[in-house]
């Protein structure tokens, strides 16, 4: 029954998109060089943030040579594999990214689905920091146990908040970056009605999970991201805001509080399907720059160019930044690209 709920999911996706989504003929081709160069020079030396966007939720926040990554899965799967077969991690596709991550102090995984979460064993293992410490539900703790990852694992659900109370920061080591946990929510899928690869994970499990529809959502979670003076640990210098899933405004905003205490200078920001809210959220977040991430095919090879998931939704945003005259205010961040703020 799971495994026919999943197809009806991705078969509804397809028919909505009115459009081909994954050419499974086409001729592949070189990474092009915004994935394989990806900058990776040190931004030590300027006051200044870089956010390297690597698809789907995943994105790389550089300030003063201290780093966060969020939702560390770089594969895209081909949709028959997510519908019909097993899914694995792409090695030698992200071995060809190059990745440079000694520097992340935390990996933040916002829920744990397969395309938030499937590469952490991989990239965990071969590029992040041993003290970098990783922060996600308990689902995602769960689903990574048998991976026996080297870094500590920090359960968010006893510190998270909500949009009606602040919850507990989690420091670095050095307590120059601070993350604030936030309770937020994963919209159903299918038509708005119908959600599929919800629920939670309760048990360890003894292997890593080869089918999609095994990597329930678990708990879903926000973010806020201070970067702090080392001189001054009191004063802010880069606020970001992160939510990779659509939730439905207020679900994952922090609170009034928290809000008042220094405007957000990044507000990362998932999903392009319901415009209202999204203008809403862009309202009560007030960010300086929101940066549009989630909105491609991820069922699309990462040597094509990407495509956005639905056209007609992507056109309907585009329409809005342009008729609302946000084009110095939100970006659609493209997957390869740096973004410096």
């Amino acid at each position: 029954m799971k495994k026919q709920l999943w197809i009806l999911f991705l078969s509804v996706l397809l028919l909505s998109a009115c459009t081909k989504w994954l050419a499974l003929d086409e001729e592949e081709v070189e990474l092009p060089p915004s994935i394989t160069e990806i900058k990776q020079e040190s931004t030590a030396n300027f006051d200044q943030l870089r956010l390297k966007y690597y698809g789907i939720g995943s994105v790389l926040l550089e300030y003063n040579n201290k780093a966060v990554l969020t939702d560390p899965c770089w594969t895209n799967l081909p949709m028959r594999d997510v519908m019909f077969g097993k899914i694995k991690t792409d090695r030698e596709g992200i071995s060809l990214m190059h990745p440079e991550l000694d520097h992340v102090e935390f990996t933040l995984v916002a829920h744990s689905h397969y395309d938030h979460l499937m590469d952490l064993p991989f990239i965990a293992k071969n590029y992040l920091n041993p003290k970098s410490k990783i922060v996600g539900s308990t689902t995602t703790s769960n689903l990574m146990y048998s991976a026996a990852l080297e870094q500590p694992f920090v359960n968010a659900l006893p510190f998270m908040g909500s949009n009606e109370k602040e919850g507990d920061w989690l420091y670095n080591e050095d307590e120059t970056v601070r993350v604030m946990v936030l309770e937020s929510h994963h919209p159903p899928q299918v038509l708005g009605v119908l959600k599929l690869g919800g629920g939670t994970v309760d048990e360890a499990l003894q292997q890593i999970p080869d089918r999609a529809s095994d990597w329930k959502e678990g708990e879903t979670l926000a973010f806020l991201i201070d970067y702090l003076d080392p001189a001054q640990k009191s004063k802010i210098k880069k606020r970001v805001y992160f939510q990779s899933s659509e939730g439905k405004v207020p679900q994952g905003i922090p609170p009034a509080s928290v809000l008042r205490q220094r405007q957000i200078d990044v507000a990362v920001i998932a999903g392009i399907t319901k415009i209202q809210n999204l203008k809403k959220k862009i309202e009560v977040l007030n960010a300086k720059q929101n940066v549009i991430v989630h909105w491609e095919n991820f069922f699309r090879a990462k040597n094509l160019e990407a495509k956005p998931m639905s056209p007609f939704a992507f056109s309907r945003l585009k329409r809005f930044i342009k008729e609302n005259n946000l084009q110095n205010r939100v970006q659609i961040a493209q997957p390869g690209e740096a973004l410096d703020f």
